[in-house]
């Protein structure tokens, strides 16, 4: 037993004896041993549940039951101390399990009946001692009330715990949605930074991926050049400088601006300019070319280069890349190359296409022979087979 249960039992106690002395005083019968025995087992066990009542609100219910018990099988008279039942009320619904609520709420109709019960018994016997025969009847409309007067201070503090108890749950609640709101947010702005990197990703690999590719195919040419040819090595190197300053620019452009930078309209000839430096690119453009947005632009861009770079990374030395624009009925971008040996699909190319042709509601597909490898992408751009065809 902790020092709180302790000292309510000693306080219950003391009053138990006190008010037995000032009952004594006032002219009743003199109790008797075992009455007064039963007196101090109820005050006990009532301060007992009393002390315990924070602690385990469902022991204190139970020891103010046993407490009843042994008022109503002794016959005591209502004592001072009953006012720790309130205090075991309130406990019971401010910080009892859900079973201890319900039985506790349960308890306050119970012991008004049994409080009636009782008065109403004790009526009968006192008029059958004077020999009145109506008083029962006459004091039973007072019984009722005397019992109902009973019940409300247990019905009170039993609410006020109650109140108390929804009040902090309230704020629990409360307290955990902000923090799943706060957990929800958090999670959303990890989810866009993840996004905005793989897109950085996405962007960087193409552009310098595109670059050396375009650096490694004018390197290669400059191998089948003839040694006198002082002019054409110097176109070539001309080329390889711009193709390195071209992508230095793009990088910085992708990492300074983001998904905000613009492409300008000839973009596309920019990506083919180099390729056809080397004397490698078979282009045809099939219907009119027409303005896109700047997210269909971007991403016809970015996909056009990954195919380029893929092409010139893993195609034949020397060998053609054929190039071809549909704009007949949206956008159809392909490229071909022969290639002497397969590659693995590793990469995070074809992977990066397909993600970025989805996001515009486009799609890719890739056709490969015993020696030749196609890719092609298609996205929709608004226009209509019978527009692009004037």
């Amino acid at each position: 037993m902790n020092g709180r249960a302790t000292t309510a039992l000693l306080v219950v106690l003391g009053l138990a004896l006190t008010a037995s002395g000032f009952l004594d005083a006032a002219g009743r019968s003199f109790e008797t041993a075992e009455t007064t025995g039963a007196r101090l087992a109820f005050a006990a066990v009532l301060g007992l549940g009393v002390g315990v009542a924070r602690v385990a609100p469902g022991a204190a219910l139970a020891a103010v039951w046993v407490s009843c018990l042994i008022q109503v099988g002794a016959g005591l008279d209502l004592s001072l101390i009953q006012v720790g039942v309130a205090v075991v009320a309130f406990h019971t619904s401010r910080h009892g399990s859900t079973t201890v609520v319900w039985v506790s709420g349960v308890s306050i109709p119970a012991a008004y009946l049994i409080g009636t019960s009782y008065v109403l018994s004790r009526g009968t016997e006192l008029a059958t001692e004077l020999g009145i025969s109506d008083l029962a009847a006459r004091n039973a409309a007072p019984a009722v009330v005397l019992a109902a007067a009973g019940s409300l201070p247990l019905a009170v503090p039993w609410l006020l715990g109650l109140a108390l108890r929804m009040r902090e749950r309230a704020a629990e609640n409360r307290l955990l949605q902000l923090r799943a709101e706060s957990d929800a947010a958090r999670a959303t702005e990890l989810a866009g930074v993840r996004a905005e990197q793989a897109r950085l990703a996405r962007d960087v690999h193409d552009v310098v991926g595109h670059s050396l590719a375009v650096i490694l195919a004018q390197a290669e040419s400059a191998e089948y050049l003839d040694e006198p040819d002082a002019a054409a090595l110097q176109r070539v190197l001309a080329t390889i400088a711009s193709s390195a300053r071209s992508s230095l620019t793009d990088v910085r452009q992708v990492l300074g601006e983001g998904s905000s930078a613009t492409l300008p309209d000839d973009a596309f000839a920019g990506l083919l300019e180099p390729i056809a430096a080397t004397g490698r690119l078979e282009s045809e453009i099939v219907g009119v070319p027409r303005t896109l947005p700047p997210d269909q632009h971007t991403t016809a861009y970015r996909v056009l280069q990954e195919m380029l770079t893929n092409a010139v990374k893993h195609g034949a030395t020397g060998g053609a890349i054929q190039v071809r624009q549909d704009w007949r009925d949206g956008l159809a971008l392909e490229v071909s190359n022969t290639y002497t040996e397969r590659r693995s699909g590793s990469g995070m190319g074809l992977p990066g296409m397909r993600r970025r042709l989805s996001g515009v509601g486009g799609r890719l597909q890739i056709d490969e022979g015993p020696d030749t490898f196609r890719v092609r992408a298609w996205m929709p751009t608004g226009l209509t087979r019978a527009e692009g065809a004037r």
